[in-house]
């Protein structure tokens, strides 16, 4: 239970910031109506995906500067991570 609390603790945080963002209070303007919304999960989606790409930057330049095969898994993986926020951004622009 000591290696998994964190775990728990980041589902029951998306969670909330789902369901937050779902009922919060906005302004009521007729001009955006609930499109308002979608910059809860837009914006934020596109942020994610913009600093886990950098990271793979960051760990694609210590990659070639070492040519340690480790920081080229990590990069693998925040690349791969940030084309799937990428694609969850934009399907959110989208709606």
């Amino acid at each position: 239970m000591k290696k998994i609390w964190w775990k728990i603790l980041c589902v029951v945080l998306l969670f909330y910031t789902i369901i937050g963002g779902l009922l919060v209070r906005i302004p009521n303007l007729p001009v955006l109506g609930e499109t308002i919304r979608n910059l809860f999960f837009h914006v934020g989606m596109w942020a994610v995906m913009m600093t886990l790409f950098t990271c793979s930057v960051v760990q694609s330049i210590r990659h070639l500067s070492k040519m340690n095969i480790r920081y080229d898994i990590y990069a693998h993986n925040y690349a791969s991570i940030g084309i799937l926020f990428g694609l969850i951004g934009y399907a959110t622009g989208a709606l």
